[in-house]
C-alpha cells in the first residue's frame, strides 16, 4: 500500500513538473520571438535611398514600365514612410519626375526562414498604412 501511495505521488509530481515546464517553453518562444524582431529592427531601423532604378513588368521581366527614386525611412517601431518620384520608361537618367508618391507602412517580422540557397533571412509582412499620389496596385511603384 505504501509503494502504490509513493507511485501516485510520483506520477502526480510528475505531471505537474511536465504542466509547469509547457509554460516555460512559449515563453521561450515568445523571448525568441522578441529576439528576431529587435534583431531585425536593429539592421533596418535607419533611411534608405536608392536612386532611379528600373520598374519591370512583372509579366514580361524585360520590359521597363517607368524608372523610380526612392527614399525610405524606418522607425524604431518599425513603422515606415517611402517617397517615390516616378519617371518616364523613356527617361533613364530620371531626370523629370511625373509623379510623387508618399506611402506609409509597418513592418511585421514573423521570424526567420532559410532561403533555398541556405541562407538565412527575415520572414516579413509590410502592412499598407496609407497612400498620397497612386495607389497599392499600382505597377509603376516599388
Amino acid at each position: 500500500m505504501n509503494n502504490k501511495m509513493l507511485l501516485v505521488c510520483a506520477l502526480g509530481f510528475s505531471s505537474l513538473i511536465v504542466g509547469c515546464g509547457s509554460d516555460s517553453s512559449s515563453e521561450s518562444a515568445s523571448d525568441e520571438s522578441n529576439a528576431v524582431k529587435k534583431q531585425f529592427s536593429s539592421e533596418v531601423v535607419g533611411t534608405w535611398e536608392k536612386s532611379c532604378f528600373p520598374i519591370y513588368d512583372p509579366l514580361d521581366a524585360n520590359k521597363i514600365l517607368a524608372y523610380n527614386s526612392m527614399l525610405m525611412t524606418v522607425k524604431s517601431d518599425l513603422s515606415s514612410t517611402s517617397k517615390v518620384e516616378v519617371y518616364a520608361t523613356s527617361d533613364s537618367q530620371c531626370l523629370s519626375s511625373t509623379k510623387t508618391i508618399t506611402m506609409g507602412s509597418k513592418f511585421d517580422v514573423d521570424g526567420k526562414i532559410s532561403t533555398d540557397e541556405s541562407y538565412e533571412a527575415y520572414a516579413v509582412n509590410i502592412i499598407p498604412k496609407s497612400i498620397d499620389g497612386g495607389s497599392w496596385e499600382s505597377e509603376s511603384t516599388v
